[in-house]
């Protein structure tokens, strides 16, 4: 079984046009227990994606882009990286998705768990042989 890993307590902030500006480009930005960056997203249909495939959900409907807001996220996901156990990964049956990870989009399964709790699965940056897209291409696609 491969490393996992629990998020909770997500916090969305939509941002200002002045704090855009002081972004990558991004106008949504998700935190883990209030503070720690966890991910970001340029476009709101990127961001709505990433909720509805984590099966996460807003507390409140997102304002127009520019205005700023802050509300929680209800409900949790995991993610698993294989490394040793890369054949395990290629068992999996799921959703595939392009995902970011170490800097570059691989492919990703997302499955559902019996607990209703989804988990992405994606190989380890040093599988040598882990599939990797095209960064522009998969960046216009998700995120």
């Amino acid at each position: 079984m491969g490393a996992e890993r629990a998020y909770r307590n997500l916090w969305l902030t939509t941002l200002t046009p002045e704090q855009h500006e002081r972004t990558c480009n991004y106008w949504y930005v998700v935190t883990a227990e209030g503070t720690l960056p966890h991910d970001a997203f340029t476009h709101r249909h990127h961001l709505l994606l990433w909720l509805e495939r984590l099966g996460l959900q807003c507390t409140a409907p997102l304002p127009e882009q520019g205005e700023w807001s802050v509300q929680r996220l209800v409900g949790e996901y995991r993610t698993r990286s294989y490394f040793q156990d890369a054949e395990e990964f290629a068992t999996l049956q799921g959703e595939q998705v392009r995902t970011l990870s170490n800097g570059e989009y691989t492919l990703g399964v997302i499955t559902c768990d019996m607990d209703g709790i989804r988990t992405l699965h994606t190989l380890n940056p040093k599988v040598k042989d882990r599939q990797v897209y095209e960064y522009r291409e998969s960046r216009e696609q998700v995120g």
